[in-house]
């Protein structure tokens, strides 16, 4: 299967046309129906479970307490109800049963048509390695930082080496500034008020006063930090850290109804579970996650 993001982004635009059709429907039903106003009052609240958090209560805001985590995990986990599965008949994913890009949703979640056709061919005993891909909460807290503004700082690098590439070709007609688009270029280049404001914005002051210093094109140092920003992984590497801390609270919550691992190459929780458990979990428990059935590597770390 595609990872975390490529898969989610892949899905997003479906999921939300499904779900912006679901609310209209919503809204109609309840102006039909004003008069009846304790079956509003449920459906309101059925809404509200539906847009709202996994489990009706959110994850731990902190991840960075070990001893806080292991409190936890003394009080929610007794490893004698958890069903232990032998390995090798656990069912993976391959070739004839991997749907990642067709989806369907299911109480609320979406599931590949891969994994459904599994489930619909299983037996009582079958037990499935699930990926499921949560709901991101972008206001997770790790090491000082929430979750959006790591996934920020992500975006920003991978799309730099792109804004500096540009910025070499138009540096030069930039650096006149408003001249630009007033008077020209001594060499008669003009731009439209409106385009060379749209650049402004696009490389923002930051950058533009890093490589145009009193009306001059610092183009050499531009070329070196191209190189540079092209190599640059941190902001990555520390984004998908704080995932994994926030993948590893959701596994906290869940991990004493069945086995459970965080998939670090995947970035998303590994279930072992049976097609019932996986339809219990499920059915009103969370909501807006992706699932589908798991490739087999060797990137998982127990939820502890």
């Amino acid at each position: 299967m595609k990872n975390y993001d490529e898969l989610t982004n892949d899905l997003l635009e479906r999921r939300d046309s499904y779900v912006a059709k679901q609310k209209r429907k919503s809204k109609t039903a309840m102006r039909v129906a004003t008069s009846f106003c304790s079956i509003c009052l449920v459906a309101l609240i059925g809404f509200g479970v539906w847009q709202g958090d996994f489990f009706g209560t959110q994850p731990p805001a902190v991840a960075d307490d070990p001893a806080k985590v292991e409190n936890s995990s003394d009080t929610q986990n007794d490893a004698t109800k958890i069903p232990q599965y032998d390995e090798d008949k656990i069912i993976w994913a391959d070739s004839t049963n991997t749907d990642g890009e067709s989806i369907k949703e299911i109480n609320g979640n979406w599931m590949s048509y891969g994994l459904h056709d599994v489930f619909e061919r299983a037996t009582d005993t079958d037990v499935f390695a699930v990926l499921a891909m949560p709901k991101v909460d972008f206001t997770f807290q790790y090491e000082g930082k929430n979750l959006e503004e790591y996934y920020l700082a992500m975006c920003n690098e991978k799309y730099l080496p792109e804004k500096l590439r540009q910025l070499s070709k138009e540096g030069n007609a930039l650096k006149y500034g408003e001249a630009l688009y007033t008077s020209g270029t001594p060499d008669g280049e003009k731009w439209a008020k409106e385009f060379y404001e749209e650049r402004i914005r696009f490389y923002g002051e930051d950058i533009l006063n890093q490589y145009i210093v009193d009306n001059e094109f610092l183009k050499d140092k531009l070329e070196v930090d191209i190189v540079k920003a092209e190599n640059s992984n941190e902001a990555t590497l520390a984004y998908e850290e704080a995932k994994g801390a926030f993948l590893t609270s959701i596994a906290q919550t869940i991990k004493d109804k069945f086995q459970i691992e965080v998939d670090t190459k995947e970035s998303a929780l590994l279930m072992y579970m049976s097609r019932d458990t996986f339809y219990s979990l499920t059915k009103g428990s969370i909501s807006e996650w992706i699932f589908g059935l798991a490739s087999k590597n060797d990137d998982c770390v127990e939820a502890e």
